[in-house]
């Protein structure tokens, strides 16, 4: 039996999967904390612009509230094994850069 939580992560995946595919705005890159209480996700309200800057958020399905993790033209977002840290890919054409920034301070590692 799937709960209102299970049933909202699996939406979040089928949103991931058509958002990578066409490039639109909207939710993508849905990640679930280790602990499960967290999903960090990519929100653009630009829709279908190339390189439109991004919102990295951290929502908490706990408390119901969310914050900015960072901003810019982000992908896949990956918490380590602790919760603790964040890694991403920025986004910058030819090259990406990948960055691991630390959840509690959102500073860079």
């Amino acid at each position: 039996m799937e709960n209102k939580i299970g049933m909202r992560i699996h939406l979040l995946k089928a949103n991931k999967n058509f958002n990578r595919k066409t490039g639109c705005g909207g939710y993508a890159y849905p990640e679930i904390s280790p602990d499960g209480q967290k999903i960090c996700y990519i929100f653009n309200q630009k829709l279908c612009i190339w390189g439109a800057p991004s919102l990295m958020e951290e929502f908490n399905i706990v408390t119901k509230t969310r914050r900015l993790v960072a901003k810019g033209d982000f992908s896949d977002p990956k918490y380590s094994n602790d919760g603790k840290w964040l890694l991403f890919e920025e986004i910058n054409f030819p090259e990406s850069k990948y960055w691991i920034i630390d959840l509690q301070t959102l500073k860079n590692a």
